[in-house]
């Protein structure tokens, strides 16, 4: 057969599926064999014209592919292996593999994409194909590593990807300076396109030196990418071989990712994968899990592992119980004690089904309440003698257990009046006996407790079991000078003794005498015996008790010794600390029914007896020199002015001088007050003037560094600027935790709509790209959160993101390069607002909250949008904007906002107002890639001028405009025209969604455009 001949018909037959590639290579390698020197060269060029028609492909026809598998799999029969103690050997002349690779590295930089593509894909194929003993020439590896390398900096995305999956079989990680491993970081770190972030997270061999890039993938802005990276942890990487402290972010990152595709990959992948490497051990994963310190870290992986078992095995395999359903102190951890815990609420969440399995887990609720009493007795006791780091972690670790005990004891069923009265017993007792100075957890647990056991119709009666539970814990337990003790003498006691030896001799020859009647069968003796012994038991007992000290009332000594109360910091916490559980516990609203059968939620007032608290324990506090008082007070008296607006009014200037001067954890719950307090009653009603209709926006006003607020000379306005200035400066301080504080209040403030203002806004956005804040993951949640809610409230705040974007724009336009806003990607901030004030995705928000029939109230009104949105008037602004200096070097992303705008046909003034607008900034604007943006613009502007007007707009529409119309159309197809030659420059708007993912910056370090050109 011919060459030509058989080439094509094996080229034909590798196209499909159903043919075995293997066998097909192996006959045309014995073809090949048989060939003579001359007919070798001659069946290399047929060979390569077969293929060169597969090079130009770029989409990935399965045709192609299965020829690309072909051809890598037929050049690999030529590959020469060794061993390892053998000498490497020389390169064959003759040999085909080494032609295949010499003939593709020599055409790596074509000028067509499709080219290059296939020429990375078959160099990948032609290296993983080979067997793992292949020997390939040193200078042979050195070329291909410069190709790919090269190709690495290609301009198209997939190219770019093959690329990085090539050199996977030629990476070495023990090296330090291996040039494919720092190629694979700085794309991991840089390349913008997800594609080739994914194919490194996937070819990239895992070390100490790559782990770090890896993990900080699963924050990455693309879902996918943060998808992969937890798969290749979870596939690559042992439990064993990552910190405590990267379990944890490993497992916080992925719960609370947005993406429900990337918590389903955490859930049953990566913890299923560790829980697998303990063979299915719950309790031995989370001892390598930081149960004390990242408590709700660890519960949501304990509920995450809950969801993907059997409820009989997780049952069955809680082996540490004794026969009493209970936990040995001795074996009873912190790991133990918190998967006990979660085991039961987890069965309780699931119903009636689990009741049975629940009580295999559980003893009775008197057994119980002994247990956990006999714990906190024997274990939380305070030695003043250790005070070294063991101790303290041992006391810490103590402390977690009792608060696990405690949290399971609140979940038993109350039903049972005996084990309700043992219960109520039992947390007063302990809270009384609790040294809080040292376990300051256990009180507020307790008192949990106590909420529990009095619901929601009997607040009043648990207002009132406080207050009696303070009365009794802060009156002093020393004797009162009322009373006196009695004490027997020496000889009175000597002669008591003698009396009970006898008769404890008695009573044994009694019992003797009992079991000898009892053995005859003579129970009427028998019982004749037992009433004889019964009397010397109650005989024994009256003199036991006369032997004991008694104390004698003496009369006429209450009056001149009142009892005094205590003031001592750990009495004073626990009354804070039950005071404020009882304040979080009741409702702020009641229910009262109209005539007209409609339920009205009407505020709760402050009850009396709270009022008290308030007067005499809670305000006496604030000023209490220790911290910990200090921070309890404040909160107590945040959650009391809730109840009471003249309360809030009251002590609101107090809790604005806490912000500015007290400690960090006292500011912080001062601040929470604050927010809690207008979020209730709102900004307004603080003003002087109640009835004055509320500002949309009391910092609109800002001075020149951006940074602080004018407060109004109006005396209507001062208060509520004040509260809202001093709330945004603390978005400045240096502390994180209250910058978070501080972001999270405004963002509630905002969601609650109080207030409506850009300018706060602005902050919280400037914030959340602010790069000193990359490591707060909390507050970038937050602001998250709150910006995917928040944009599509009601028409106010759709129109308050307009008036925000020029002054978030100019803040960034002007930081200076000392700022840390000079670094921040501008141009994704603009896409970002512009994505946020999109029509079509409101629009599509509501069609799909509509369509589900279950949605709140604000996206049932599907017509707030209206006409006009923010896109209308962001259009006119940035025109405006760009026209004040059309030499700026900010032009660019002004005009690509533009570019990007979703304009309305209906508003046909403001359309036309645009083109002339249009036409001048075309005019002034040199910049040609701001040209080209503006030119697209003026395209869709002109062609939403010919939109076919209403009936009425027809009937008015004069015959100059009709010439106006036919003069735009024609200006509007040379635009487009225009636009289309320059189409290829504009980037692809694909890679701009968000979703409320925080888009971190690149690295813009790249290459000259040069590196991406054909050679």
């Amino acid at each position: 057969m011919k060459i030509e001949d058989k080439l094509s018909e094996t080229f034909d037959k590798s196209q499909h599926g159903h043919q075995n590639q293997a066998k097909l290579a192996e006959g045309l390698k014995t073809f090949y064999s048989k060939l003579k020197d001359n007919d070798k060269q001659t069946f290399r060029d047929e060979f390569i014209r077969h293929l060169k028609p597969c090079l130009v492909v770029f989409t990935r026809e399965p045709a192609v592919e299965r020829v690309m598998e072909f051809v890598a799999r037929f050049a690999a029969c030529f590959a020469q292996t060794s061993d390892e103690d053998e000498i490497e050997p020389e390169v064959d002349a003759d040999n085909f593999y080494h032609f295949l690779f010499d003939f593709l590295l020599k055409n790596h930089v074509a000028q067509g994409k499709a080219v290059r593509f296939r020429i990375c894909q078959l160099v990948k194929l032609l290296l993983h194909v080979v067997p793992r003993d292949a020997a390939l020439d040193e200078d042979l590896v050195e070329r291909i590593s410069d190709c790919m390398l090269t190709r690495m900096y290609d301009i198209i995305p997939s190219v770019r990807a093959q690329a990085v999956r090539a050199l996977t079989r030629l990476q070495q990680p023990t090296e330090s300076d291996c040039p494919i491993i720092q190629r694979y970081l700085f794309l991991l770190r840089c390349d913008e396109s997800a594609e080739v972030r994914s194919a490194v997270l996937s070819c990239i061999t895992l070390s100490t030196r790559t782990l770090p890039e890896v993990m900080k993938r699963v924050r990455d802005v693309k879902e996918s990418v943060r998808k992969l990276a937890y798969q290749v942890m979870s596939q690559k990487v042992s439990i064993r071989a990552l910190t405590c402290s990267r379990r944890l972010h490993l497992i916080e990152q992925g719960l609370l990712d947005h993406s429900e595709s990337v918590k389903n990959v955490v859930k049953t992948q990566l913890l299923q994968a560790w829980l697998r490497t303990y063979e299915g051990n719950i309790l031995e994963v989370l001892e390598k899990l930081d149960a004390i310190g990242s408590y709700k870290t660890t519960c949501k992986a304990v509920q995450a592992l809950f969801e993907y078992s059997q409820i009989a095995d997780l049952v069955s395999g809680f082996t540490i119980l004794n026969e009493n359903n209970l936990i040995s102190f001795d074996i009873l951890t912190p790991e133990s004690a918190l998967y006990w815990c979660e085991l039961c609420q987890f069965l309780r969440s699931k119903g009636v089904d689990c009741e049975e399995h629940l009580e295999k887990l559980l003893p009775s609720l008197t057994e119980f309440c002994e247990y956990l009493e006999l714990y906190v007795k024997k274990f939380l006791r305070v030695n003043e003698e250790e005070n070294s780091q063991e101790a303290e972690a041992e006391a810490e670790e103590k402390e977690f257990i009792a608060e696990q005990l405690i949290k399971i004891a609140s979940g038993f069923d109350l039903s049972d009046d005996a084990g309700r009265r043992v219960l109520n017993e039992t947390v007063r007792r302990l809270t009384l006996s609790v040294d809080v100075t040292h376990f300051s957890m256990i009180v507020p647990a307790l008192a949990r407790i106590l909420n529990c056991l009095h619901d929601s119709d009997h607040e009043a009666d648990r207002v009132e079991m406080a207050a009696e539970m303070i009365q009794d814990a802060r009156e002093k337990s020393d004797p009162v000078p009322s009373q006196t003790v009695v004490s027997l003498s020496e000889d009175e006691i000597r002669s008591k003794q003698i009396q009970l030896a006898r008769i404890r001799v008695k009573m044994i020859e009694l019992s003797e005498v009992l079991e000898e009647e009892i053995s005859a069968k003579k129970f009427v003796e028998a019982a004749e015996v037992q009433k004889e012994l019964d009397g010397l038991k109650v005989d024994k007992a009256e003199i036991e008790k006369s032997m004991e000290p008694q104390t004698v009332e003496i009369d006429g000594m209450e009056e001149d010794f009142p009892p005094d109360l205590k003031n001592d910091p750990a009495t004073i916490l626990k009354c804070l600390q039950i005071t404020k559980e009882v304040c979080s516990s009741i409702s702020f609203f009641d229910s009262a029914t109209k005539p007209n059968g409609k339920v009205k939620r009407r505020l709760k007032s402050l009850h009396p007896t709270l009022l008290e608290l308030v007067n005499t324990l809670v305000l006496p506090s604030i000023a209490n020199p220790h911290p910990a008082i200090r921070e309890v007070a404040v909160e107590c008296l945040g959650n009391c002015c809730l109840y009471s607006f003249d309360l809030s009014a009251q002590h609101l200037p107090l809790f604005l001088q806490i912000i500015q001067a007290d400690v960090v954890e006292v500011r912080i719950k001062a601040l929470g007050g604050i927010v809690d307090v207008l979020r209730i009653y709102g900004v307004e009603a603080f003003a002087p003037n109640k009835d004055k209709k509320k500002e949309s926006d009391p910092l609109a006003n800002e001075e020149e560094d951006k940074e602080s607020y004018d407060v109004e000379d109006d005396e209507n306005n001062y208060i509520t600027t004040l509260i809202l200035t001093k709330i945004v400066e603390m978005l400045d301080e240096d502390h994180a935790d209250i910058r978070h504080a501080a972001a999270s209040g405004l963002a509630m403030i905002l969601v609650s709509g109080r207030i409506v203002s850009p300018a706060i806004f602005s902050r919280l956005v400037l914030l959340w790209y602010n790069p000193t804040t990359q490591d707060e993951f909390n507050t970038l949640n937050k602001i998250s959160c709150f910006l995917d809610f928040y944009p599509y409230m009601c028409k106010a705040t759709h129109n308050c993101l307009e008036e925000a974007f020029l002054p978030t724009l100019r803040t960034l336009f002007e930081a200076p390069n000392s700022s840390p806003l000079a670094s921040v990607n501008i141009q994704n901030v603009a896409e970002l607002l512009v994505h946020l004030t999109k029509p079509s995705l409101i629009k599509s928000l509501h069609r799909d909250k509509d369509n589900e029939g279950n949605g709140t109230k604000w996206r049932e009104q599907v017509d707030w949008l209206g006409d006009r949105s923010a896109h209308d008037g962001l259009a006119i602004k940035l025109s405006n904007e760009i026209l004040r200096d059309p030499q700026s070097v900010n032009v660019v992303v002004l005009s690509r906002s533009l570019s990007m705008l979703e304009l309305s046909s209906n508003l046909q003034d403001n359309l036309k107002d645009l083109t002339v607008l249009c036409e001048d900034m075309l005019e002034v604007v040199k910049n040609k890639q701001s040209w080209r943006y503006l030119k697209k613009f003026q395209s869709q502007v002109l062609s939403l001028i010919l939109v076919r007007p209403s009936s009425k707009q027809q009937e008015n529409m004069s015959c100059e405009e009709e010439t106006m119309n036919d003069e735009n159309t024609q200006h509007s197809e040379e635009a487009s025209e225009d636009n289309s030659q320059g189409k290829t420059l504009v980037l692809d708007e694909n890679d701009t969604t968000f979703h409320i993912q925080r888009k971190r910056l690149k690295n813009n370090n790249q290459p000259p455009t040069s590196a991406f050109t054909n050679a």
